[in-house]
C-alpha cells in the first residue's frame, strides 16, 4: 500500500511516496497556476511510471492521500480573491475599514491605507441586534435584506460574508440569513461569522469571515475539481489537507473553511521539520521554506510547535483561530 504526500506551492508541486515499510520517494512536478490540481494530476502520473504500474492501480492501492497547498496563501497575496459582499448589524458598516484604529507604520504619515476586503459599495447593514447575553433586542427584519441581495446580483458578488453582533452567542439572525441567502444565490459560496469563528471580538470575527468569504471560491473550485480529477483516476479513500494548525481535515470540510488553509502549506513543513528534529534528537529547529511566491519562516522550541490564535499573512487582514506560528 502507499502514503503520499503533495505540497501545491505556486512554483512548483512536490510528492512524498512511503510504499510500505520502504524509504519515502520523492517527486516533483511544474505548478500549473491556472489549475493546480493539473499539477496534482501529472504528478500522481509520474509516480506511477516510476513504480511500473497504472495511476489507477497506484490510486486503488492508496491507503492515506494527505495535501497541503498555498493556493488560499496565494489567492489573497496576489489578491485574487472573489468579489465580496458583506452583511453585518446596522451601525458596524465601516468597522471592516476602521479596523482597529492602528496602523503598522504608526509614524508613518504617508501609510497607504490597507484596502478592506469588501469594498464600501458592497457592504450592507441589516436592522437587528442581540445583546451580549443572546437575547434578541432588535428583531432581525428580513424583508429589508431583499434590497441588498439585489444590490449584489448587480454587482455580480461571488461571496458573501454574514457578521451579526454576537451571533457566536445566539446564531439566529444570521442563520435566518444564510436561508434566505440560499435560496436566492445557491451556488454563491457563503461565509458565516458564527461558523467561521464562534468567539467573542468583533472585528476579529468579521476580519476572519471576510478572509474566508475572499478565498473561499478559489479555494473550494480547488478542491472540487482536484477531487473530482483524483477520484475518476481511481482513488477509494477520502483525500485530507491540512490546515493551518498541523491537522488534517476532509475536502468537503475544507472547502467550507477556506480561511482554516491559509497556512496549510507552510504548516506541513514545520510539521515534518518537528518530526525528522525529533528522530534526530535536535528539538530547537528553525524552519525555513522558500517557494516562488512567499518565503516562511517558523520555530520549533524545545520539540514544539509554536501555536498563535491572531495572526496575518499580510498586515490589516487579521486571522484569529488557532495556528501553528509562521512568518510569511
Amino acid at each position: 500500500m502507499f502514503t503520499i504526500g503533495i505540497d501545491v506551492g505556486g512554483t512548483f508541486t512536490d510528492f512524498a511516496v512511503v510504499q510500505d515499510d520502504a524509504s519515502p520517494a520523492y517527486f516533483k512536478t511544474a505548478s500549473t497556476p491556472l489549475d493546480p490540481s493539473e499539477a496534482v494530476v501529472q504528478g500522481l502520473q509520474d509516480i506511477s511510471e516510476a513504480y511500473g504500474c497504472s495511476l489507477e492501480d497506484l490510486l486503488s492501492c492508496t491507503s492515506l492521500l494527505i495535501h497541503g497547498t498555498t493556493v488560499a496563501t496565494n489567492t489573497l497575496l496576489e489578491r485574487k480573491g472573489a468579489t465580496v459582499g458583506l452583511i453585518t448589524t446596522e451601525g458596524f458598516r465601516d468597522l471592516l475599514e476602521l479596523r482597529e484604529g492602528l496602523k503598522e507604520d504608526r509614524y508613518n504619515l504617508r501609510m497607504t491605507p490597507v484596502q478592506p476586503l469588501a469594498p464600501r459599495y458592497l457592504r450592507h447593514t441589516l436592522p437587528e441586534r442581540i445583546r451580549s447575553d443572546g437575547t434578541v433586542e432588535t428583531p432581525l427584519d428580513i424583508v429589508s435584506l431583499d434590497p441588498i441581495l439585489d444590490a449584489f446580483e448587480k454587482e455580480h458578488v461571488e461571496a458573501i460574508a454574514v457578521c451579526l453582533l454576537f451571533s457566536y452567542v445566539n446564531p439566529e439572525h444570521e442563520q435566518a440569513v444564510a436561508s434566505r441567502l440560499r435560496q436566492r444565490f445557491p451556488d454563491t459560496f457563503v461565509s458565516l461569522s458564527h461558523q467561521v469563528i464562534p468567539q467573542i471580538k468583533e472585528y476579529d470575527r468579521l476580519s476572519t469571515t471576510a478572509v474566508n468569504a475572499y478565498i473561499g471560491p478559489v479555494y473550494a473550485r480547488y478542491l472540487r475539481h482536484m477531487k473530482d480529477q483524483i477520484e475518476a483516476a481511481g482513488l477509494k479513500n477520502d483525500i485530507l489537507t491540512m490546515t493551518s494548525n498541523g491537522g488534517v481535515t476532509p475536502l468537503d470540510t475544507a472547502a467550507q473553511q477556506a480561511v482554516q488553509a491559509i497556512l496549510s502549506g507552510p504548516a506541513g513543513g514545520i510539521s515534518g521539520a518537528a518530526a525528522y528534529g525529533k528522530r534526530m534528537g535536535e528539538v530547537n529547529l528553525i524552519g525555513f521554506d522558500m517557494g516562488g511566491t512567499s518565503t516562511d519562516v517558523s520555530l520549533c522550541d524545545r520539540g514544539n510547535l509554536r501555536i498563535t490564535t491572531n495572526w496575518y499573512v499580510e498586515y490589516g487582514y487579521p486571522i484569529c483561530f488557532p495556528s501553528i506560528e509562521v512568518l510569511t
